[in-house]
């Protein structure tokens, strides 16, 4: 199992969902314990065997509720054996209940109902996670009225009985309520992170659409003028022609062409633009449900740091979007400066709070960009701390006269 520090949110929400739930279900036993030692009506085997009953009930419950939120979330098919023990253990916890109870026939059956109607929405939590709204409303019902009847018939007048229906109603819809919204905010959850990662995908997706039009709409034409003219070449050889070593050598300024146009395009290098990598990176944050913050110092910076830095945004904010398990991102770009020195360094810093522990390691991508940086004279740093993941880029550049 993972360790809490490198849980997702929903992974987390449902641990403490889960752990809540069985926390709450404790409280049948800590009840039934409590009733029996304050009270001394109890005779013969009855407190330790109603004891035995709801301890049995907690067993059966914890089992059956969590085959019951494994079954909600489509994780593994419904285990119907837990569903018969915890039938079988809240029923005989009732009947020990109603049957050994002290007072039973006394005017005033409040710790009966009690502990009774605990016994019920024990069962009731285990089970809610499988129940419709509309079904859970209609079971709470059909027990109030059950239990009410159960009550008139000890004996009791009508305000007992109307008092142990509005006890029994209340209990239960909050109890199975509650159960029951808790599975659907863990299936929300869980839902919203599959919808960040099919976003996530869409955006590589989208980019790597791009790179192919792009190599469609560079290449493409280029290749083709070069079958055109090499066609034409063959043709004016064949014939004797002088004009075909011509044709070849405009051949082979296409085809150098090419080369340096593919060159740049593999690289991402097609007049890269700084305002605009912030831009898209925003945009593609956004839509893959990351908060993002963009701050930079009102400077005009060279062609060629711009180009330099694009290349940083591009590469960083992709790595957020396919390799981090980021919920904020944040830009920033700042032009340092050295006193009495005409150089000055502009410094983008992106940071991220969905470190994984891969990433102490540095791929291809910012090998790559280490690299460009380099023969650029800046330099890339990258640190990680807990879950905080910092990629800074500095690039020097020359200020220009006013």
């Amino acid at each position: 199992m993972l360790g809490w520090s490198r849980m997702s949110d929903p992974e987390r929400l449902e641990a403490m969902t889960r752990a809540s739930a069985y926390v709450l279900l404790l409280f049948a036993p800590f009840m039934a314990f409590s009733v029996v030692a304050d009270s001394s009506d109890w005779h013969g085997i009855g407190g330790p065997v109603f004891l035995g009953t709801v301890m049995a009930q907690f067993v059966a419950a914890v089992g059956t509720l969590r085959t019951s939120l494994d079954a909600s979330l489509a994780r593994r098919p419904l285990r119907k054996a837990w569903l018969v023990a915890l039938a079988v253990a809240t029923s005989a916890a009732l009947v020990v209940a109603v049957t050994w109870f002290p007072g039973t026939l006394g005017p005033m059956p409040g710790e009966l109902v009690l502990t009774a109607v605990v016994a019920l929405a024990v069962g009731l939590a285990a089970v809610a996670p499988l129940l419709s709204w509309r079904v859970l409303s209609v079971i709470v019902l059909a027990f109030a009225l059950a239990w009410g009847g159960v009550v008139a018939g000890l004996g009791h007048n009508q305000r007992d009985v109307v008092a142990s229906i509005f006890s029994s109603v209340l209990v239960l819809l909050v109890v199975g309520f509650s159960m029951r919204s808790s599975v659907w905010m863990i299936r929300v959850f869980w839902e919203q992170e599959h919808r960040r990662e099919v976003d996530a995908r869409l955006a590589v997706a989208e980019e790597r659409l791009g790179f192919s039009r792009d190599l469609h709409d560079t290449v493409g034409r280029t290749l083709a003028t070069v079958a055109v003219k090499s066609e034409l070449a063959a043709e004016l050889a064949t014939r004797g022609k002088p004009e075909a070593a011509h044709e070849m050598l405009e051949v082979r300024q296409i085809a150098e062409d090419a080369l340096r146009e593919m060159r740049e395009l593999v690289a991402g290098f097609r007049a890269p633009d700084l305002e605009a990598e912030l831009a898209g990176a925003r945009s593609l944050l956004d839509s893959a449900g990351i908060a993002v913050s963009v701050t930079s110092d009102d400077v005009v910076l060279p062609a060629a740091t711009q180009e330099s830095l694009a290349w940083v945004v591009r590469e960083a904010i992709t790595n957020v979007v396919r390799h981090a398990d980021a919920s904020r991102c944040v830009i920033d770009l700042r032009v340092v400066s050295s006193p009495g020195e005409p150089s000055s360094d502009a410094v983008l810093t992106v940071t991220n709070d969905g470190a994984h522990e891969g990433e102490r390691q540095a791929g291809n991508g910012l090998r790559g960009l280490t690299e460009r940086l380099g023969r650029a004279g800046g330099a890339l740093d990258v640190t990680r701390t807990g879950e905080q993941f910092r990629l800074e880029a500095r690039v020097p550049f020359v200020k220009e006269p006013a």
